[in-house]
């Protein structure tokens, strides 16, 4: 029997793999954008057990793919609110503290405490585990004490943007395998020339008997 055998014109771009049910033939596939995660990076902070500055009425609150979690114990879904839901932070949290919360959560987000240009400089960094808008992450709470405290936007969540012969498509990943039947297209770079997948005969996997 011969299986099918996907290729590309630039691989670097997108790439392709055939599976059952591809068919022979050529496609064109522009890649207009990639599907990217949420990427958050507070900075200001003067070491790894400094303070998180937690709003000390509201907590903090983190929304991940449209659930929001507080460090009060709560959890929102479609607007309904359930307490006790998720451990509470203590008082006076340090931001390593508040990192081991938030991974604690066990969803699609991380967070680390990283040195940033010296000793004295340190970051929380948050970010979503998964792409697409669907599963963007937000978050609010934390003071700005001290004045030097800067919440920096590194990327935000977003869908992939593509064409496949002169038809536009959204996806949340950037491995799509929903667009031309029998073939796994993984999204690898934008660029603005077309790429040409061609789907041929693989090679010969039969055997006798």
């Amino acid at each position: 029997f011969n299986n099918s055998a996907a290729s590309s014109s630039d691989a670097t771009v997108v790439s392709a793999t055939a599976g059952n049910g591809a068919v022979k033939g050529s496609h064109s596939v522009t890649v207009t954008s990639l599907a990217t995660a949420t990427r958050n990076t507070v900075t200001g902070y003067t070491s790894s057990t400094a303070s998180a500055t937690v709003d000390a009425t509201n907590g903090f609150a983190i929304t991940v793919a449209g659930t929001t979690y507080n460090t009060n114990g709560s959890k929102t879904v479609n607007g309904v609110v359930t307490a006790n839901a998720v451990t509470v932070l203590g008082a006076s949290p340090t931001i390593t503290d508040l990192k081991n919360w938030i991974i604690g959560l066990g969803v699609n987000v991380s967070a680390s405490v990283v040195q940033t240009t010296s000793s004295s400089n340190w970051a929380l960094m948050i970010q979503g585990t998964q792409t697409g808008t669907t599963n963007a992450v937000s978050f609010s709470g934390l003071t700005g004490v001290p004045a030097t405290l800067t919440d920096t936007s590194v990327t935000t969540a977003a869908n992939a943007s593509f064409i496949v012969n002169g038809t536009t498509f959204s996806r949340a990943s950037n491995s799509v395998t929903d667009v031309i039947d029998g073939l796994t297209l993984s999204l690898n770079k934008a660029s603005a020339t077309a790429q040409t997948i061609n789907v041929g005969k693989g090679a010969d996997i039969s055997s006798e008997a």
